[in-house]
C-alpha cells in the first residue's frame, strides 16, 4: 500500500499520472469499452480519497476495463484493489498498465487482486465500488442494471459514471438496494474516434457520475473474495 508521503499531492499530479496508462486497441462495441480520460477519472477519484473512501479501504473497480479507476485507487493508498473485467484483450493492457505505475509507484503486487470475470460472478465485499459501467446504450440494458446491483450488493459506497438518460433508473436501484445519492455532478468523456459510426476524430459525451452511500451499513470486509 502506497504511504501517506507516497501519495500524489494533487489531482493534477494524479491525472499527470493516470495520463500514463494505455487505452483500449480495439474496443468492443457489445461490452461498449469507451475509455475514462483521465481528467474526469482524477476528479473522481480525488473527490473519493478526500471522502475517505479510498485510503487504506478495500476497493472494487467493476468493468476495470484498461484499469484508469482502479489503479487510481492504489496510487491514492488503497489498501486493496479488486480489478474486475471480463475482456481478456482489455486485461492484457491492464497488466500493462500496472506495470508502467509500478515504475514511479511503490505498489505491493498484493495490494492488487486482478479477475477475469463476469461482474456477476466476483464474491466478497468491500469498502468503496468504483465503476464506468456499460452505459446500457449500445449493449444490453440488463448489463448495465447488474453492474449497479451487483456494486450494490458488496459495497457500502459507490462511484459511478453513467449516461444521464439513466439518472431516474440509476435512483431506482439504489433507492431498492437501501442507498441514498449524496450528489450527482456532470461530466465529460473526452472520447477519440474507436467505433465505425463515430464521425468525429475527437468529441464529448456528457455524462453524470454519483457517490451513492448505504444507508445503514451492512458490509465489513472480512475475507478475500473465493474468485482469486
Amino acid at each position: 500500500m502506497q504511504t501517506l508521503k507516497d501519495l500524489p499531492k494533487s489531482k493534477r499530479q494524479l491525472e499527470i499520472l493516470l495520463s500514463k496508462l494505455e487505452g483500449f486497441k480495439n474496443p468492443k462495441i457489445n461490452l461498449e469499452q469507451y475509455e475514462t480520460d483521465p481528467n474526469l477519472a482524477a476528479e473522481i477519484l480525488w473527490t473519493a480519497y478526500m471522502y475517505g473512501d479510498i485510503y487504506n479501504k478495500v476497493v472494487v473497480d467493476l468493468g476495470a476495463g484498461t484499469g484508469i479507476l482502479g489503479i487510481g485507487a492504489l496510487l491514492l493508498g488503497a489498501k486493496k484493489v479488486y480489478l474486475v473485467e471480463i475482456d481478456e484483450d482489455a486485461i492484457n493492457i491492464l497488466r500493462k498498465n500496472l506495470n508502467i505505475v509500478r515504475r514511479s509507484a511503490s505498489i505491493n503486487s498484493k495490494d492488487v487482486v486482478l479477475l477475469n470475470l463476469d461482474v456477476t460472478k466476483f464474491e466478497g465485499v468491500a469498502n468503496t465500488v468504483l465503476m464506468n459501467p456499460p452505459f446500457g446504450v449500445q449493449s444490453k440494458v440488463t448489463i448495465f442494471d447488474n453492474f449497479v446491483d451487483k456494486a450494490c450488493r458488496i459495497s457500502d459506497v459507490v462511484y459511478m459514471i453513467f449516461d444521464k438518460t439513466k439518472k431516474n433508473r440509476i435512483s431506482t436501484i439504489l433507492s431498492e438496494n437501501g442507498f441514498e445519492i449524496n450528489f450527482i455532478k456532470r461530466g465529460r468523456l473526452l472520447l477519440k474516434k474507436k467505433y465505425w459510426f463515430h464521425e468525429k476524430n475527437n468529441y464529448c459525451l456528457d455524462v453524470l457520475w454519483i457517490r451513492a452511500k448505504r444507508k445503514l451499513s451492512m458490509f465489513y470486509y472480512t475475507a478475500l473474495p473465493k474468485n482469486r
